[in-house]
């Protein structure tokens, strides 16, 4: 006797729960690694919301990446190379451009100034790394040989 259409559908219904549940999990698991990986992180640095987390994950998705990691800076109009002295209290948003699938959902904010003062440990998370400004204005792009380039949106 096989399982009635109701059946099915709670157990399709419970098999989505643990999913959610598991990725949850390891998405909690990864945090705690980040937050390893970076001296004094609870005294600088932030994780997303919710909110925050939809909202970045819109921008990201509708940047003109060459592949993984590498942003096409050529589809920008206004780039540039630049100096991070003059902008290290700026607030940021760290978006991961590598790692693991779970990194692709967490973002960390923080001044500037102490992201990169902490470089090493952001660098051992993801080797490239946006950090997208506060009020959303543009971002500074690092590739992995520490290269950095402000994009005005």
């Amino acid at each position: 006797m096989g399982l009635t259409e109701e059946q099915r559908a709670r157990m399709n219904e419970l098999r989505e729960l643990h999913k959610k549940a598991a990725w949850e999990r390891s998405v909690v698991k990864e945090k705690a690694r980040i937050a390893e990986c970076v001296e004094n992180f609870a005294e600088k640095y932030t994780f997303s919301d919710e909110n925050a987390t939809e909202m970045l994950n819109g921008i990201l998705n509708e940047m003109p990446f060459m592949n993984a990691g590498r942003l096409d800076l050529e589809c920008f109009s206004e780039h540039m190379e630049v100096s991070a002295d003059e902008l290290s209290s700026q607030m940021v948003w760290i978006c991961f451009l590598m790692g693991s699938p779970e990194t692709f959902e967490i973002y960390v904010s923080g001044e500037l100034g102490n992201v990169l003062g902490d470089y090493d440990g952001w660098y051992s998370i993801s080797p490239y790394l946006l950090l997208m400004y506060g009020d959303l204005g543009g971002f500074l792009y690092i590739d992995d040989d520490g290269n950095m380039t402000e994009v005005v949106l």
